[in-house]
């Protein structure tokens, strides 16, 4: 899957050992975010380092670390390739 938000450009690849992977760009500095990733049972991923835990869903990428939000990002564009006959979805502001 890959999304796109306005602070984050997001993909979960398959890392060819039958697991996933976060890759993450925080677009203000280009900074990198590589890690281990897991899907969750309500179709959302899950990846974390020692203070933070990245979810990934169609609609938002949320950040936190504990009980508190660091980020909560909504998604403006986002494409689930588990769902091929499902085009790009563009959030259109207002809504």
């Amino acid at each position: 899957m890959i999304g796109r938000t306005k602070l984050s450009l997001i993909a979960i690849c398959a890392d060819g050992r039958g697991g996933y992977e976060y890759r993450g760009v925080r677009v203000s500095d280009q900074a990198v975010m590589r890690l281990p990733a897991t899907a969750l049972a309500n179709g959302c991923f899950g990846a974390h380092t020692d203070q933070v835990t990245y979810t990934v869903s169609d609609r938002k990428l949320l950040l936190t670390s504990g009980m508190r939000i660091m980020r909560d990002e909504t998604m403006v564009e986002f494409k689930d390739f588990r769902k091929p006959d499902v085009g790009v979805v563009t959030q259109m502001s207002g809504r």
